[in-house]
């Protein structure tokens, strides 16, 4: 793929059934520590952020629910998901599927929190 390749990514492949349950809060978004506040006021007051750190410190889910709320205010009109097409470790052409099998792994998460 180069660089003016654009695939449009469509997940419609069925969800695996699980007694776990997403709960949904109603709550406004609230950084918990004080990376993570650093983090939203970034997103918030400028045009292009980038988040970096280690996995699980709510990078995702914090863009993801600030791209929800501007969203369904108005504000925006589309969230669009990127992510590098050079491998950073991954080997991408060795995974089994089509190209959207291969990236659902990495978008599944943003897909359930703005959902």
């Amino acid at each position: 793929m180069n660089e003016s390749e654009t695939y449009g990514l469509q997940f419609q492949t069925p969800r695996l059934q699980s007694a776990y349950k997403v709960q949904r809060c109603k709550q406004p978004l609230l950084a918990k520590t004080e990376s993570q506040k650093t983090y939203i006021n970034a997103i918030k007051n400028h045009c292009l952020t980038f988040g970096t750190g280690p996995a699980g410190t709510g990078k995702s889910y914090c863009a993801a629910a600030i791209a929800a709320d501007a969203l369904l205010s108005g504000s925006i009109s589309r969230i669009i998901l990127t992510r590098p097409a050079v491998e950073a470790g991954e080997q991408f052409g060795f995974l089994p599927g089509d190209v959207n099998e291969k990236y659902a792994v990495y978008i599944e998460a943003i897909r359930d929190t703005l959902s």
